[in-house]
């Protein structure tokens, strides 16, 4: 079961969420792909030229060295397979929904970070892209609220459904403000009639 359901009250129901674009992944793909092409790179220049860089040096130092330079390849080969992991958590991990009382939010894996936001809290929600994001279709969503201005607010990156899913946020705080109203407009008439 996942964090969002796992966290539903009773009477609480999904209205919107987040879905994360294939462009969470090409920065990752492409820092691996620099990576790995780098520790390749520096494997096969050290065989090529290892006759020459070796050829002073004592069997100590020259087993120091290869190791060295096999160390310092194979590392650059696994950094860039961590990105792409990056990459992947992100997509699978960040989740943001919409429901009809709060938005409910959850960053990370290892360092989890989770948001509560009842939408009557909501300052605002900012929804943008920037070139890439205009060109490829996604966005980012940054929720602002009274209890979120210390920590910075909420920020999820390459969704694909911005637009939408900010109306949506926007058209449920209208609901529940206008459920607000008419809650406090009988709490006024059952005062009035009370006193009459």
């Amino acid at each position: 079961m996942d964090y969002i359901q796992s966290n539903l009250s009773k009477d609480e129901q999904i209205k919107a969420r987040i879905e994360h674009s294939w462009a969470a992944i090409t920065g990752p793909i492409i820092r691996m792909l620099f990576d790995m092409g780098l520790g390749i790179a520096v494997i096969l220049l050290f065989n090529k030229f290892s006759s020459v860089i070796l050829t002073n040096m004592t069997d100590g130092f020259c087993t120091f060295f290869t190791a060295a330079a096999y160390l310092i390849g194979a590392m650059l080969i696994l950094l860039g397979i961590i990105f792409l992991g990056e990459g992947i958590i992100t997509i699978r991990c960040d989740q943001l929904v919409l429901t009809n009382k709060r938005l409910l939010g959850r960053n990370g894996f290892i360092r989890k970070y989770t948001s509560d936001i009842l939408l009557s809290h909501v300052d605002t929600i900012i929804a943008g892209n920037g070139f890439l994001g205009a060109f490829f279709h996604y966005g980012n969503i940054a929720v602002v609220s009274p209890a979120t201005q210390q920590g910075g607010g909420i920020f999820f990156k390459h969704i694909t459904n911005t637009m939408e899913f900010r109306k949506a946020v926007l058209d449920q705080i209208e609901e529940v403000k206008a459920h607000e109203r008419e809650e406090q407009a009988r709490l006024m008439q059952n005062a009035v009639n009370a006193d009459k």
